[in-house]
């Protein structure tokens, strides 16, 4: 199979036997890895057919496709191969029909059409020459205006270039500066003055042939404000200058004597506490040489383990004295401590011991209330094991569960709990694989306990042809329609979906002839069996049309009854409807008529009050013409709510919003509540 160009549509379709079976399973695979459906990929597996959708394909598409067919029985495979060609990454190719060929050409004949060149009489330029010397300004304030203005030849010079100098050097672009150049004068403003615009300004010409200058000297006394001069005696500048130097001096870096400190020694070792009572407060206290080392770390271990810091344990090192505090023991602070101290040079260790007797005497573990010997659950129902087993007060009591001899392993499904003796295990939701023997063992320093129970899952089918909602068995078939439809219900148990009887869709009752007025709620409604069929297939259609389905059209078919509703009617719906049940082993039909009277466009009858002449209109005065501010207004009579417009039944689809309205008058204003 071979694509000649991306984003078109791929169908694979295959068939296969047999049809009926509930077990059969289909697979899709690309270059030998499955493939799932996505938003371009979509599968579909009905009556005997396999297809295979992809729109659109794209060159990452090709390759060898697999369609697989297992079930308990055996499998079957078939494969085709796949060749998309991509597209150019750049249309270089026209976009526009057919029917205007050689109209592209036209446009770019247009679009790149070049004006006509106006040719231009060659004219010699000779060099420049300034016809008139920059003025002489008398000596200015600052703050003030600096106008220099010269012309220059040649005037219609193209190539003609003037620039500007300060003392030799090129003047650049300020905000105070202003340059004119236009019909051979030259103009340069400066606003406002200050005193470094002082010296030598210079306009220099130049083009091709050659250049030439002029020069003028100006100016500028400044006034009190910033001062860019030295005005102190010499000798002050100088011993500020060394009065900064001395300020930002570098620092002086102290030497410190280095000390050499030995490797460290425990003059004095932790002693052996023996046996305390649990709830007492205990010290362990050591010496240490050397005193003062800054580079020495003490570290206290307890049972191989680094002790960290809380409220109840306290660890201080005050000039080589070393000592550990417990505020309270309790039965887990039973073992060894050690205190290890570290420096450049080396480290020691010392070792002392506490053994902390509990208050409360332990016990031998044992099963108060023993599991349930056997549990059957459905797949999906969650199963709760649980059991009582003392002591209840024994920190060292441990609480294990195994499944078939292993651990059980950790998951989002397992909840177990102890709490004061009462162990729990809760399987959230239960699999077939939860099947076997589940152990609880609880153990201490005095022995071990256990107790076993047996769970057995039973599971549910692959496939659920019974319907999932609520209240909609076939027991609870007219109550369950009842939210539909007032009609009599002409369905029964015997009309319910059996897998083992091959039966054709039929209609137990008849679609009715309609006649509405345009803008009117219309609905055509029937009853269908089997009831509750998965390959059942309503379809509507109007003139032999198939119904578009959408804003004012919408369908239902839930367990056995068929409705189309038309939110509301237009003349062009007048027609006749058609509704085609389909399924496995045959099809039926109905069909019923709808006719829809326009409503009219043009409103040609008198819109005048009933009982009021044209003639009496005219004769009343300016007074009932306009408003009268001296009119004293009416108090409006009390009124009892009454509703004008009353909330009408409607039927929406699954997710989509729900709107009831009403309008409702009455004096004072009503409180409406729903």
């Amino acid at each position: 199979m071979k694509a000649e160009k991306q984003h078109l549509q791929l169908q694979l379709i295959c068939r296969y036997e047999p049809v009926d079976d509930n077990q059969l399973q289909i697979q899709w695979y690309l270059n030998g890895r499955a493939l799932f459906a996505g938003s371009r990929v979509k599968t579909l597996n009905d009556f005997g057919y396999c297809v295979l959708e992809i729109s659109p394909v794209y060159p990452e598409d090709s390759g060898d496709y697999t369609c697989r067919a297992f079930n308990k029985v055996g499998e079957a495979v078939t494969s085709t191969s796949l060749q998309v060609e991509g597209k150019e990454g750049i249309i270089t190719e026209s976009q526009l029909p057919s029917a205007m060929a050689g109209a592209q050409q036209k446009i770019d004949e247009i679009e790149n059409r070049r004006p006509q060149e106006i040719e231009q009489p060659n004219i010699e330029h000779g060099p420049p020459k300034f016809t008139t010397q920059l003025q002489t300004l008398p000596e200015l304030r600052e703050g003030s205006l600096i106008h220099l203005d010269v012309q220059v030849e040649p005037v219609a010079d193209p190539r003609l270039k003037i620039e500007w100098f300060h003392n030799g050097n090129p003047v650049g672009h300020s905000s105070r500066m202003k340059a004119i150049h236009d019909f051979g004068f030259v103009v340069l403003e400066l606003s406002p003055a200050e005193p470094q615009d002082s010296g030598t300004w210079t306009c220099k010409a130049t083009n091709e042939h050659g250049s030439d200058e002029v020069s003028t000297e100006i100016s500028v006394s400044g006034d009190s404000g910033v001062l860019y001069e030295w005005v102190s005696p010499g000798e002050r500048r100088e011993r500020i200058n060394q009065l900064e130097d001395w300020i930002h001096r570098p620092k002086d870096i102290l030497e410190e004597a280095e000390m050499e400190f030995d490797a460290p020694v425990f003059t004095e070792q932790l002693a052996d506490l023996g046996e305390v009572t649990e709830t007492d407060a205990c010290s362990f206290m050591c010496v240490l040489e050397p005193i003062g080392d800054p580079t020495m770390k003490i570290e206290w271990q307890h049972n191989g383990h680094a002790m960290p810091y809380s409220n109840r344990i306290q660890m201080s090192n005050d000039f080589g004295v070393i000592s550990l505090n417990i505020k309270y023991l309790i039965a887990q602070d039973s073992g060894e401590y050690v205190c290890i101290a570290k420096n450049s040079k080396g480290e020691a260790r010392t070792t002392g011991t506490i053994n902390v007797q509990t208050l409360i005497e332990t016990e031998t573990p044992t099963i108060i209330q023993q599991l349930v010997e056997n549990i059957d659950a459905q797949e999906g129902e969650s199963v709760h094991l649980e059991c009582r087993v003392a002591p209840i007060n024994d920190p060292k009591l441990t609480v294990q569960w195994f499944r078939n001899g292993a651990p059980l392993p950790e998951a989002n499904r397992f909840k177990p709990n102890f709490e004061f003796g009462f162990v729990t295990l809760d399987l959230l939701y239960a699999y077939p694989e939860d099947n076997g023997d589940y152990e609880l063992r609880v153990t201490n320093d005095k022995g071990e306990a256990s107790t076993t129970g047996h769970i057995v899952i039973m599971g549910k089918p692959n496939l659920e042809f019974k319907p999932q909602a609520p209240g909609s068995t076939v027991e609870n078939l007219e109550h369950h329609l009842r939210q539909f439809t007032q009609s009599e219900i002409k369905l029964t148990e015997e009309d319910a979906y059996d897998p083992n009887v091959q039966k054709g869709p039929e209609f137990k009752t008849e679609l009715t002839n309609i006649g509405i007025d345009e803008g009117q709620y219309c609905r055509f409604e029937c009853q269908v069996a089997p009831i509750n069929d998965p390959y059942l297939k309503v379809e509507w259609y109007k003139d032999q049309k198939p119904v578009l389905l959408g804003n004012r059209f919408r369908n239902t078919l839930e367990s056995g009854y068929a409705a189309l509703d038309l939110l509301y009617a237009l003349p062009d719906d007048t027609g006749e409807y058609t509704c085609v049940a389909t399924n496995q082993h045959g099809q039926a039909m109905i069909s019923a008529k709808l006719a829809c009277q326009g409503l009219k466009h043009v409103i040609t009858d008198s819109q005048i009050p009933q009982g009021v002449l044209i003639s009496d209109i005219k004769r009343g005065g300016e007074e009932s013409l306009y408003w009268s501010e001296n009119t004293e207004a009416q108090p409006r009579q009390k009124q009892a709510p009454q509703f004008t417009i009353r909330p009408r039944n409607t039927q929406v689809t699954e997710n989509e919003p729900a709107r009831f309205e009403c309008a409702v008058v009455g004096n004072p204003r009503a409180r409406v509540l729903w």
